[in-house]
């Protein structure tokens, strides 16, 4: 009995003593491999390290993810004007200090539940470096932890407070943001809440009552993130940055995968109490999107890059990167589909009602612009309440050719627009309309 005893104490002492080196180094490898599926998946977040000094039970590293993203910038030049603007874009500087070992002993002392087993568990203070060599100390810190399996949980936390930066203060309830990603990088799942968050500064005021981000995808093999999400926003009112916005609520929801070689994406939007010229409006959308897999992929990323390195929104009338429309057509070619089932708005006046449908059947190899709309197919319906219509003079004339054209139709208290199209003949209200196209396809 006492020599099993002595032989359990000598594992134990095994496991406490001396897997924490051997651990350390599998951990800074699948770290390595977190970051390397990362920079696979988005080169535009190629993250860097900076520095990994691995001891035996713990170990100290900085990496550097560069802001490349519009959005992104679009924030913090909004917070900070100016502080998007130089040769190098802002990085964002991760600072670590991880724990290892089967199980690692230092983490246990922050947080009890990081002492299940796990290659590595750590936590990263993070600040922003501008491109005028300026660093920002954000707050908040970034707990980390990678499995047994190589998964790793990514898990952000900012206490209720208030914080002054640059003459903008932020006040607001805890922000938790947590990642799970896969020790293959494929599968990601996201959860996000803030609520009570107040911002004011020189060029910006937001209020936010509440918001919440549930978001799981698998990366499949076409390079696209695919699965369900939904976004969630309660009382937010937005001034500044050219912007003025409030609403009651809002919720985005989207459902996407793979049928074969394309990709069927449901999607759905609830918008209520849209404040606007002293009216409220509330909207509704239920759609779907539907094309070949590989050149939504494609378009996908080239439109991503484009974004990445414009200085802004494309000239009236061009596209916004070269072969942008060679792209679209080969995605048209390959079998597309865009349907929209329910556009609701509700306006004083009454509820403004759309529906709308087009779909090109696959065709055998890629013809021109004049052979996809011979091979397009599709349906509108369009209700317009008379009281909307008549309570503004500038529609009135701006919907008056429509009218005056036959387009819009007066059924009671509505106009409505019925129109269908198939092989170049476009039917509106009862009425063959032929669509000049230049030629056939080839």
């Amino acid at each position: 009995m006492k020599r099993w005893l002595l032989a359990g104490l000598l594992a134990l002492a095994v496991i406490l003593l001396l897997s924490p080196g051997i651990v350390g180094l599998i951990a800074e490898r699948s770290i390595e491999r977190q970051l390397e599926n990362a920079a696979a998946r988005d080169p535009g977040y190629a993250v860097t390290t900076a520095r990994f000094d691995r001891g035996w039970f713990t170990s100290a590293g900085q990496h550097r993810v560069p802001l490349r993203d519009p959005r992104v910038l679009e924030v913090i030049e909004t917070l900070r004007p100016g502080a998007t603007t130089g040769d190098a874009p802002p990085v964002l500087v991760i600072t670590s200090h991880v724990d290892h070992g089967l199980l690692p002993v230092g983490a246990a002392a922050r947080d009890p539940a990081a002492a299940m087993p796990a290659l590595a568990s750590g936590v990263s203070t993070l600040a922003l470096e501008l491109a005028d060599g300026t660093t920002i100390a954000l707050p908040g810190e970034l707990e980390s932890r990678i499995g047994i399996s190589g998964a790793a949980r990514l898990r952000y936390r900012l206490p209720g407070g208030e914080w002054t930066f640059d003459g903008t203060t932020a006040t607001g309830d805890a922000l938790a943001v947590t990642a799970d990603v896969s020790a293959d990088g494929r599968d990601v799942s996201l959860l996000a809440s803030l609520a009570g968050w107040q911002v004011a500064g020189p060029s910006i005021s937001l209020d936010i009552e509440s918001a919440s981000l549930d978001w799981d995808a698998t990366m499949t093999r076409v390079g696209l993130p695919l699965g369900s999400g939904e976004l969630r926003a309660v009382g937010l009112r937005l001034v500044g940055g050219g912007r003025n916005l409030a609403f009651d609520s809002l919720a985005i929801g989207t459902d996407s995968r793979l049928d074969g070689d394309h990709v069927n994406a449901d999607w759905r939007i609830r918008l209520e109490g849209l404040a606007v010229a002293d009216r409220r409006y509330d909207a509704r959308l239920e759609g779907n999107a539907y094309g070949d897999a590989a050149a939504t992929a494609t378009l996908i990323r080239r439109l991503e890059r484009a974004a990445e390195t414009s200085t802004g929104a494309p000239p009236a009338g061009e596209l916004p990167y070269p072969g942008a429309a060679d792209d679209l057509r080969r995605l048209l070619a390959a079998g597309s589909r865009l349907r929209i089932d329910s556009l609701q708005v509700t306006t004083p006046h009454g509820p403004i009602e759309i529906a709308l449908q087009l779909e090109t059947p696959a065709i055998d190899e890629t013809p021109d612009w004049p052979g996809i709309a011979l091979a397009t197919e599709g349906f509108a319906d369009v209700t317009l309440p008379r009281a909307l219509v008549d309570s503004s003079p500038d529609i009135q004339s701006r919907l008056l050719p429509f009218i005056a054209g036959g387009f819009l139709r007066i059924e009671g208290d509505t106009y409505r627009l019925r129109a269908e199209y198939a092989r170049g003949l476009l039917t509106v209200n009862g009425a063959p309309l032929p669509i000049p196209l230049g030629g056939a396809a080839r």
